[in-house]
Order: C-alpha cells, then sequence, then structure tokens
C-alpha cells in the first residue's frame, strides 16, 4: 500500500479470513482494522523510498486509508508542489477489497494481507497538467473532479496511475497497534518473499487512526 505497492503483482496464496485475535494465532482480530487512518504531516517520496529519477508527480504528499466493516478499503493519496501540502498537483483514490492472512513470522503486531483494487480514479487540482490525461478515463476532465482510470489508466503521470489489468493486486504485510498503522516498506532493491511481499515495515510516516466514527460498508464494485 505503498506508493510501490500498484506495481507488485504476483500469483494468490491462501489465507484465513475472519480471524479472531483471542485464538493466539493473530496478533489482532479482522474487525481491529476498522477505521479511518492518515498521515498527519506532508510527506516526502524520500520517506518512502522513492528517488527522484522515479517520482515523476513529485515528492510531497498526504495519504489516508479507509477500511470499512465489508473487507472493502479506499486509499486516498494526494500530491502536492510544496512541503508544506498546499498546492495539489493530481489526486487519487483507489477502491477495492482485502484479505487477512496469518501473523507475521518475525515482525510483531503484524499480518500478511491481500489488497486487490478494483477501481481507480484520477482528479487533475492543477489545470496545467490537463495534456497529461490525453486518453485516459472516460469522458471529459474537469478540474478538480475524478475521472474513472480503471480501464484505461493514465501512465503519463507516473506508474502509480495504472489500469487495474496491470496492477491488480498487492501482497503485503500489515501493522497494526496503539492506532498506528503500517504497510510493507517497498523500494527497488527491497527485499521481498517468494509473493513478492516486503519484509519489512514502513516506520517512516505511519498512518494513524483518527477520532471518528467507524466507517460502515463501501459498496462493491
Amino acid at each position: 500500500m505503498e506508493q510501490r505497492f500498484l506495481l507488485a503483482m504476483v500469483a494468490n496464496s491462501l489465507f484465513l479470513n475472519s480471524a479472531s485475535a483471542e485464538e493466539g494465532k493473530f496478533p489482532y482480530a479482522d474487525e481491529e482494522l476498522i477505521g479511518f487512518y492518515q498521515l498527519e504531516t506532508c510527506a516526502t517520496g524520500h520517506d518512502w523510498g522513492i528517488d527522484d529519477e522515479n517520482n515523476s508527480l513529485g515528492i510531497y504528499f498526504h495519504k489516508s486509508i479507509e477500511i470499512s466493516k465489508n473487507n472493502r478499503f479506499r486509499i486516498n493519496y494526494i500530491f502536492f508542489y510544496d512541503a508544506h501540502c498546499s498546492k495539489p498537483k493530481v489526486a487519487g483514490l483507489w477502491d477495492g477489497h482485502y484479505v487477512l492472512g496469518e501473523a507475521h513470522p518475525r515482525l510483531p503486531h503484524t499480518r500478511l494481507g491481500d489488497f486487490t483494487i478494483d477501481r481507480v480514479q484520477l482528479a487533475i487540482m492543477d489545470g496545467r497538467l490537463m495534456e497529461a490525461t490525453r486518453g485516459c478515463g472516460v469522458g471529459r476532465w474537469m478540474v478538480g473532479l475524478f475521472n474513472d482510470i480503471t480501464e484505461t489508466g493514465c501512465t503519463a503521470l507516473g506508474p502509480l496511475f495504472l489500469p487495474t489489468s496491470v496492477m491488480k493486486t498487492d501482497y503485503d504485510i500489515v501493522h497494526l497497534h496503539d492506532g498506528v498503522f503500517k504497510s510493507g516498506f517497498r523500494t527497488p532493491d527491497m527485499a521481498a518473499d517468494a509473493m513478492g511481499r516486503p519484509t519489512a515495515l514502513q516506520d517512516r510516516v505511519p498512518l494513524v487512526r483518527q477520532q471518528t466514527t467507524n466507517p460502515g460498508e463501501m459498496d462493491g464494485e
């Protein structure tokens, strides 16, 4: 679920669903993950192991993730021109479903997780970037409004915006402890297991649970 998470595609694996922490096999129960999490600072690509050469959208961004009751998720990225995250470039939404698996054999408070993308949307926040949307999405583009790029992708704006046919499923690790959400740390030369799953956590800019009512059920695609 890092910025590189959309590039990890490998074959299926077996997972246990509706797990209970009380069984002693899991560091947290499935329902404990439900909630809304976000960065509490303006992050940079360097925080996520992304170098300038591979960072076509710029190094400043904000991220949030919403986990619903019916094993649905929504990830939101907003990319900015400045270190204060005040001048937005583009925004992206990734909707999908997930399955939590067994406890990680080495990392505490961490489970394996499969995240499958069902829908991708993109919004251009700076009209000067509208040219990059040629051949992307459905219908007319308007500044500040999301357009569905699930089938077309929009790779002119970088490898993050791939069609779901290319980046369908991400195999990740999910840490949850004291309201802090961390996913796997991905870099071009990262260590990974046979599934392409990260072997280390993203510790630099964790997502923090927000004090809101628990999300209800998101509509499936």
